[in-house]
């Protein structure tokens, strides 16, 4: 039944392509420090028209499995970087961009190549770019991931450890690969209200993370409760309704970057 479901997906992310059924938002994030505007999160998500709206979470397995992947994400760089070059060039410069990129576009040969030429054709440097990959992917594909994260480092993109403790990849990962902030599993941030053992680990990952140097984000923050318990907790960008609400001034930053 479970592989029935899976080719359902798949036949269904066939016609996504084909017809771009697809939604792109940019997010604020705010730095806790001074409650300004630090980064835009850019999201994807499936406008399934029979099961509707999908986050990238839920159907990513699907879009590698099929080989589909690397075509949605190479249609979703260039749309969200063209919207960015539609800013002026004052604006477009100091935008720091969080961005999720799928594992086999990277592991295509010459998909780094591609990333580089793709951010830099659209007036961004690549030190304005926070590259994301699923903490789940890395725990699969850990050594060929790794040289090629790397690689991107060297080409001055920053790396975010996506939905960090949510897929069993080793610790060593923070030594191994030079990461510039880790974002929190949304899981987490969701079971704020309820579980003790979640507030502990995100206490835990906070301390580990500010010890190496890294910062730490998390989004999807909903509740003036987690807002609340995020700040006291010490992360350093957060990013959700509820930030929206508690920081005054974002929409109208958010407003001026077009």
């Amino acid at each position: 039944k479970q592989r029935v479901e899976q080719m359902q997906i798949e036949y269904e992310l066939h016609h996504a392509v084909e017809q771009r059924q697809w939604r792109v938002q940019f997010q604020p994030v705010a730095a806790v420090e001074n409650d300004q505007l630090v980064a835009c999160e850019i999201k994807l998500s499936w406008v399934n028209t029979a099961r509707g709206e999908m986050m990238l979470d839920e159907f990513l397995p699907a879009a590698e499995e099929s080989g589909l992947a690397s075509v949605i994400f190479r249609w979703f760089w260039q749309h969200s970087l063209e919207r960015v070059s539609s800013m002026n060039a004052g604006q477009r410069e100091n935008v720091k961009l969080i961005i999720p990129v799928s594992p086999s576009l990277l592991m295509q040969e010459g998909g780094v190549d591609w990333i580089t030429e793709v951010v830099r054709s659209h007036g961004v440097k690549p030190d304005q770019i926070y590259v994301g990959l699923p903490e789940s992917a890395l725990a699969i594909r850990h050594s060929q991931l790794s040289d090629v994260l790397n690689q991107l480092c060297k080409n001055g993109f920053n790396l975010i450890l996506d939905n960090f403790g949510t897929g069993f990849a080793p610790l060593k990962l923070l030594r191994d690969i030079p990461y510039s902030l880790i974002r929190l599993g949304d899981l987490f941030v969701q079971s704020i209200h309820e579980s003790r053992n979640d507030q502990a680990i995100i206490r835990g990952v906070v301390n580990l993370a500010h010890e190496m140097g890294l910062k730490v984000m998390a989004s999807s923050v909903h509740s003036v409760t987690q807002y609340q318990f995020l700040v006291l907790s010490g992360c350093d960008w957060l990013s959700g309704d509820a930030v929206m609400a508690q920081v005054q001034s974002l929409p109208k930053q958010m407003e001026a970057l077009g």
